[in-house]
């Protein structure tokens, strides 16, 4: 009877994911971001009309990390760091980051850019 433990399972991690989502909601408006301890920004880009959104500061900012999966926002590489190569990185300030940056993928460093 492996049915049973496995559909429980399978519920179990339904409203565990249910549930982190409706806590990862991002205010829709000024008031509740800032209310919630949000930054009420622009990101990325901006062009005429472009609307802000909320982001947060990450509570494990600065933390030492090898992969962005160790942290909140994105582990990012040290200035110093050239790509490929291997070494450790910190857990970026906010959630969400923007621009051109290095960051740590399995203790290597990689390079992107997000508009």
């Amino acid at each position: 009877m492996r049915v049973l433990p496995l559909a429980t399972l399978t519920i179990v991690a339904f409203f565990i994911s249910c549930s982190v989502a409706s806590e990862l909601q991002t205010p829709a408006t000024e008031q509740e971001c800032i209310s919630m301890g949000g930054k009420w920004v622009v990101l990325g880009l901006t062009y005429p009309g472009k609307s802000a959104s909320c982001d947060f500061r990450a509570s494990d900012f600065g933390k030492s990390c090898a992969d962005s999966t160790q942290c909140l926002g994105e582990c990012l590489a040290p200035n110093e760091a050239k790509p490929e190569e291997s070494t450790t990185g910190t857990c970026s300030e906010y959630l969400k980051v923007f621009g051109c940056f290095k960051y740590m993928k399995q203790g290597v460093v990689e390079s992107l850019c997000v508009d």
